[in-house]
């Protein structure tokens, strides 16, 4: 039985498993079985640098192969989807990295392949037929393809001018609310939260941390910003509402560029946001359903790193 190896590479997290195909050469969602599995921190390089994130995909690689009591040669092809996939330079070191651990050359050989985070998830989700798949973790991204096999990918260009309904934009949001009710004498639970979190009393400290030479971790709030929504703050509610129409907001025109209509419209959900919150999945699914009145939704959260594993597989079909 061979064996295929898949990564998600996240910002937050790296995701590796390790399985075959369960019915013939079919290459589709629910076709895997999961032989082993390695979880761990992030290996985005852009985010903890080569040298960290060469050794953390060393580590859960090799985690995994012990998972699935195999040896690294055993794997047969390998899928690793990262942020910055149609960058040159990672593409080049992540095949240099997974072909060494694998191989034990850094000559990687053509059935390592890499893909973008999004494209994994959409995989994931759909197999080899159309749909939309929206992703939110530490940034957020909408990606489908219709039954053509034409791609439209919305969103997903950066913190700075991009990333509605992440984790990033939730933090972001949350500080900017807090400052807000700082200037209106108010002490609400966003407040609070974030004196705690990041040790501040007042606007101007937030604003020196904000600029510091080391910018805080606004998506290292978003968690605390769903619990509070959770329990019902208003303020934290309505980000997280605000969070969930946009990102759908991401999908609709994705599904739109792709000449989706009502009855074709297949939408899927993936990272640790709509995890997290169903306050932004309830909002996620009703904004869809304003447009897509009769769209299918499919709100469990997608394991990418299991489309990583069909794209290894179809590589050696």
């Amino acid at each position: 039985m061979p064996f295929y190896l898949g990564i998600d590479a996240g910002g937050t997290k790296t995701d590796c498993v390790i399985g075959s195909l369960t019915s013939g050469n079919e290459v589709g969602r629910d076709a895997i079985d999961l032989a082993g599995e390695a979880r761990g921190k992030s290996s985005k390089v852009s985010q903890v640098g080569e040298t960290e994130a060469r050794r953390t995909l060393e580590a859960l690689i090799l985690e995994a192969c012990a998972s699935s009591k195999i040896a690294p040669k055993e794997i047969r092809a390998a899928c690793i989807g990262i942020a910055g996939a149609s960058l040159p330079g990672v593409v080049v070191w992540a095949k240099e990295v997974i072909g060494k651990i694998l191989f034990g050359c850094e000559a990687a050989p053509a059935w390592i392949l890499v893909k973008g985070d999004h494209e994994i998830a959409q995989r994931a989700a759909f197999g080899k037929g159309p749909g939309v798949i929206v992703a939110a973790g530490t940034g957020s991204i909408a990606y489908g393809r219709n039954a053509q096999g034409e791609a439209a990918r919305v969103g997903g260009w950066g913190s700075a001018i991009s990333d509605e309904g992440s984790a990033h934009w939730i933090g972001r949001e949350a500080v900017a609310a807090a400052v807000r009710s700082y200037d209106a004498g108010r002490r609400d639970g966003l407040v609070s939260t974030l004196e705690q979190r990041w040790n501040v009393h007042c606007p101007k400290e937030i604003v020196q941390l904000i600029h510091s030479t080391a910018p805080p971790d606004f998506a290292g709030l978003a968690a605390l910003v769903t619990k509070l929504a959770e329990e019902g703050e208003a303020c934290a509610l309505a980000i997280t509402e605000r969070a969930g129409s946009d990102l759908a907001r991401l999908g609709i025109t994705a599904a739109e560029r792709l000449r989706f209509d009502a009855e074709a419209a297949h939408f899927a959900v993936a990272g640790g946001v709509f995890r997290g919150s169903s306050a932004v999945r309830q909002s996620f699914r009703k904004s869809l359903l304003e447009i897509f009145p009769r769209a299918a939704i499919r709100l469990d959260v997608v394991r990418p790193a299991l489309g990583a594993v069909s794209f290894a597989a179809e590589a050696r079909e």
